[in-house]
């Protein structure tokens, strides 16, 4: 089996500079974490592979002074990496390896999924901030993962690929953003569950999702402050009871009442509708939003409600509820999916 082998030299070293992770790090640090890690994966795995790996501290200094043979460089960097080495090694070793392993954290995986490789990939955990499920736990469990795959008692799965924001996390908020799944490797006595990692999401990564997933519809905001924030960090000041009427990201007619539906939507225009419930009642429509009538609920149509809570809000209730004239109790059917992270998602009951 051919393995392409990389380390990300200066993953981790934002223990170093006191920060949560390296990604706005300009130069390389003397220590490197992620190459100690790697000599440990390389310590505890079978002698008998081929290695396929980029020059110096990337991979080749590793492999030879853990007595490997079957070394080849087929990537040479500069004096100092970047994210670039990383994207033109995983480009040259998926056209020849069977499987990459690599030493480094989230930003070095969002870095290979950029690829798009085709092969399976496992990540040897050594990075400041760990949240994908492409990591084994450890650097002694990657090398036993990967012995498993040489012997058929690992399979390939779909692994997700996520990253926290560093400029949030200095400012104390946890942003994690999912940035998509590659192939990756797991088994029976080894298993990565690729459907969550275990954190509290705040209202700013409902907020940045929103923005981020924000087309050329015309978009009704509701009240409250989830909703409000939403507004405020695209720039827009409003009252936190008033709903409002947005697209492209710019406020069209703030106090949004039934009537300016003709005058400000065209009859051909998708529309949609951000919602946030009342903690505790549960009621995400026709309770201090009632300027959201029937006939703009009926024109969003079920698909284009969007719903958004944290979690800590949901907590108050055991259901949502909704009391709009003209709107029959089965319109959003038995549940509803309620936005509570960036890409996180719960299926709610209707009461």
């Amino acid at each position: 089996m051919k393995i392409g082998f990389m380390i990300n030299p200066r993953a981790g070293e934002g223990l170093f500079y006191r920060t949560n992770g390296s990604d706005r790090l300009s130069t390389n640090s003397d220590q490197s974490y992620s190459i100690s890690r790697a000599m440990r994966f390389l310590d505890n795995l079978n002698r008998y592979y081929v290695f396929l790996t980029a020059s110096g501290n990337m991979g080749e200094d590793a492999l030879l002074t853990s007595g490997f043979d079957n070394v080849e460089v087929i990537y040479k960097h500069g004096e100092v990496t970047d994210r670039q080495d990383t994207i033109n090694f995983v480009r040259e070793a998926e056209k020849r390896c069977d499987i990459i392993l690599f030493a480094g954290g989230d930003g070095t995986a969002g870095d290979i999924l950029s690829v798009n490789p085709q092969i399976p990939i496992l990540g040897i955990p050594a990075g400041m901030k760990m949240y994908s499920s492409v990591f084994a736990k450890d650097p002694e469990e990657a090398a036993e993962l990967l012995d498993q795959f040489d012997s058929g008692k690992a399979v390939v799965v779909d692994s997700l690929i996520e990253d926290a924001d560093e400029d949030k996390m200095m400012e104390g908020k946890l942003l994690i953003k999912r940035i998509g799944t590659v192939r990756s490797i797991s088994s029976e006595t080894h298993y990565h569950d690729p459907k969550i990692v275990s954190y509290e999401w705040t209202e700013d990564s409902i907020t940045e999702y929103v923005k981020d997933t924000m087309d050329s519809s015309y978009y009704l905001m509701g009240t409250g402050t989830t909703c409000k924030r939403i507004m405020e960090n695209m720039g827009m000041s409003t009252s936190m009871f008033s709903v409002d009427l947005i697209k492209d990201k710019k406020l069209i007619k703030s106090n949004y009442f039934p009537e300016d539906l003709d005058k400000f939507v065209k009859e051909d225009a998708e529309l949609k509708i951000i919602v946030s419930h009342y903690a505790g009642s549960g009621f995400f429509l026709g309770r201090g939003n009632r300027q959201i009538d029937a006939r703009a609920i009926r024109r969003a149509g079920k698909k284009n409600i969007i719903i958004i809570s944290s979690e800590t809000k949901l907590s108050t209730t055991k259901g949502l509820r909704f009391d709009v004239d003209g709107i029959s109790p089965d319109f959003f059917g038995k549940y509803v999916k309620v936005i509570v992270g960036y890409e996180r998602f719960r299926m709610i009951p209707v009461l």
